[in-house]
């Protein structure tokens, strides 16, 4: 009995030995998945990293290109100012000098015709160049609009992965309380045995429970600080985009409202001035030359904002390229975002499906143990009754071998030497 019951002991501890080394392999193989998202959670540290620095050169760049608009359109203006006295003076000596040029009066009505008509063909190529800025600006806030949607949807995404993460990591720790009450049962049943072993197996188990705990800790670190980091970027991304396309928005306006008002203040002066030279000089033709001039003049000022105006839109045009290749990445950044959704998804599963199988192996092996301790019960209770039958007939077997011998004294005193021995060697002496 003693030594089945030791036979059954050890092969518990065995049993239970084996189990330890399985719980071990699965601690070590979580301990690298571990290690293996940390490293991944550190590249994506890295490049959001990265990301920050190429916002904040993008906004220093933004910042050097509006100061160098500005600069631009101050020497366009300073220019425009220096000129005007130049204009005059010219007008002037025209004026002086047009008497010997009175025959040309019906060529210079075909000039003043054909600048009229140049004047017009320059007003409906600033309209549509106008327009085209238009239409680019509205692109423009719809890319940003496109961007934004894009950046709340990855940040919705990004949520979603972190509520997954902490999904795993509750299902971890509800994994690892289920594993430490089942040690504790298993060192209550085994504690009557193979004590060192036990102890060793805790110190390990300890150790390497530590170890998780730190891991943990460092992954809960580098999530906080990758948030952290997250949540910059996409602050600084957001701050950056508002400035810029508020920037362009309002500089676009003002510029144009300002060449509006230029074109205006151009066009209307000059048209009233050239008729009042027309009616008042008819007889003289120094005040059309230098009407020409003027206008001649004024049509190189409109093809050189004309350039201007195209150089704007080229650079818009830059622009919403820009946007749309940043757009795009964010759509790539967004499908990397949800690939990483669906391996964490599957991963929650394959935990989940584990943690079944481990539960269910984990009931059979205690219906095993029922029934194996059920058998033992039904077995010490029939050699426990047998026992007790057995001492039953061995008094029973006492009481008449010496009622026997009691009679066989009675029947014959001179007992010889033979019976003596034999009684005495069954532990029967005669009472005195």
């Amino acid at each position: 009995m003693m030594t089945e019951e030791r036979d059954a002991g050890v092969e518990a501890l065995e049993v239970d030995l084996e189990q330890a080394k399985q719980d071990l392999a699965c601690q070590a193989l979580r301990v690298t998945e571990v290690t293996a998202e940390l490293g991944m959670q550190t590249e994506e540290k890295e490049s959001l990293s990265k990301t920050v620095e190429f916002l904040r050169a993008e906004l220093e760049m933004v910042h050097t290109r509006g100061e160098e608009q500005g600069d631009q359109s101050e020497k366009l203006r300073e220019t425009q100012q220096q000129q005007r006295p130049q204009k005059d003076k010219q007008c002037l000596d025209e004026r002086k000098s047009s008497a010997a040029r009175e025959a040309q009066l019906p060529r210079a009505k075909d000039s003043e015709l054909d600048s009229e008509d140049v004047n017009e063909d320059l007003e409906r190529e600033v309209a549509r160049l106008s327009t085209s800025l238009e239409r680019e600006i509205r692109k423009n806030a719809l890319l940003s609009k496109m961007e934004k949607n894009l950046a709340a949807e990855l940040r919705k995404e990004k949520s979603q992965i972190l509520e997954l993460t902490d999904q795993l990591q509750k299902q971890m720790d509800a994994q690892e309380q289920q594993l430490r009450r089942q040690q504790e049962r298993r060192r209550e049943q085994a504690a009557r045995g193979s004590s060192g072993v036990m102890e060793a197996f805790l110190r390990e188990l300890k150790v390497l429970r530590n170890s998780n705990l730190e891991l943990h800790n460092k992954i809960n670190a580098e999530k906080s600080a990758s948030a952290a980091l997250r949540e910059q970027s996409d602050a600084l991304w957001m701050r950056t985009q508002e400035m810029d396309i508020s920037s362009n928005c309002r500089r676009l306006q003002a510029e144009k409202t300002k060449l509006e008002e230029e074109l205006q203040n151009e066009l209307q002066p000059p048209k009233a001035h050239r008729l009042e030279d027309l009616e008042a000089s008819r007889a003289t033709n120094r005040q059309l030359v230098g009407a020409l001039q003027a206008e001649e003049e004024r049509v190189g000022g409109l093809k050189a904002e004309t350039a201007s105006l195209s150089l704007r839109l080229e650079e818009e045009t830059q622009k919403s390229a820009c946007l749309s290749a940043q757009a795009q990445s964010l759509r790539t950044e967004l499908q990397t975002e949800q690939t990483w959704r669906r391996r964490l998804s599957d991963r929650l599963q394959r935990e989940k499906d584990a943690q079944q199988q481990e539960a269910d192996a984990l009931l059979q092996e205690v219906e095993d143990q029922r029934a194996a301790n059920l058998h033992t019960l039904v077995r010490l209770r029939a050699e426990k009754e047998a026992g007790q039958r057995l001492r039953r007939e061995t008094a029973e077997l006492r009481e008449e071998l010496e009622v026997h011998m009691v009679a066989c004294v009675t029947l014959s005193e001179a007992t010889p030497s033979f019976w003596r021995r034999v009684l005495h060697f069954l532990g029967w002496r005669k009472k005195k």
